[in-house]
């Protein structure tokens, strides 16, 4: 075979084989092996660690719901009168990492987490270890601002679908902008072809980078690669909101989540 039909032929098997995947196969399996846990007990989701330091773990809100209960209380004023109020409690929420040699489960790992933010509009909750020290090395990365993604972009799904934990699947960002109702609220979502199932959502949407660009979230029924995920946009205005900018901002987080903390406390930001 002459070296043009045989450059011609190697390019033919390129374009049937799919994009090259950049994401070291190394340091993919570090991540998925150090920051993708099995959320609730009996575990049915995924959430994903993103601040080692703060013991930070994003998930879906409706992953979480079970552990979030409205209390409605008569309380007294101060003119005596008395009043409806509603609070919210919340429950401790178990996440999960499990260990095997081949085939055979060997080992597990379970940590107690507090849910620290929710918001059912977004579907984005906050868990945070309550341990004060996590025996990982490392979090996973978000894509840093100023970075666009792009239609077409390889991505990879890591997850827990159907409790077949760590897994994780590739595919491309199929579209950008996708307005969905999902249980009765219109959200906002990137379209994915990587396959997700059921426990898939809470778990991370990663670029060929590896840094997270997303969190999976719904999908056609029956699965296959109509799939959707919540963006990374929406996730940082999450973020925010919940004084966590540090999460995807360590240094000019800081100063925005200390006004942040001083704003909820109803005092003032001291320099």
């Amino acid at each position: 075979m002459s070296k043009i039909l045989f450059a011609a032929f190697a390019a033919f098997l390129m374009f049937l084989t799919g994009p090259a995947l950049a994401w070291e196969l190394d340091a993919m399996n570090r991540t998925i092996d150090g920051t993708n846990f099995l959320v609730n007990d009996p575990p049915n989701c995924s959430g994903t660690l993103v601040d080692l330091e703060n013991r930070i773990v994003i998930t879906n809100w409706h992953c979480i719901r079970s552990g979030i209960k409205r209390v409605k209380e008569d309380r007294t004023d101060s003119n005596g009168d008395i009043r409806q109020v509603e609070r919210i409690e919340y429950r401790p929420v178990t996440i999960t990492q499990r260990s095997y040699a081949d085939f055979k489960q060997v080992g597990s790992l379970s940590f107690v987490t507090d849910i620290v933010a929710q918001d059912e509009a977004l579907d984005l909750a906050i868990l945070q270890v309550k341990a004060q020290k996590l025996p990982h090395t490392f979090a996973t990365q978000l894509l840093p601002m100023g970075v666009d993604i792009i239609r077409g972009e390889v991505v990879y799904a890591v997850g827990n679908p159907a409790l077949l934990d760590a897994s994780v699947t590739v595919g491309i960002v199929s579209n950008l902008a996708r307005k969905l109702n999902v249980a009765g609220t219109e959200r906002e979502y990137m379209q994915m072809s990587a396959p997700i199932f059921g426990g898939n959502s809470g778990g991370a949407l990663y670029n060929d980078s590896g840094q997270m660009i997303g969190i999976p979230a719904a999908a056609a029924a029956g699965g296959g690669s109509l799939a959707f995920a919540i963006r990374i946009d929406t996730i940082r205005t999450f973020l925010d909101a919940a004084c966590f900018s540090t999460v995807y901002d360590p240094v000019g987080g800081a100063e925005r989540d200390m006004a942040c903390i001083a704003e909820r406390e109803g005092t003032e930001a001291v320099e």
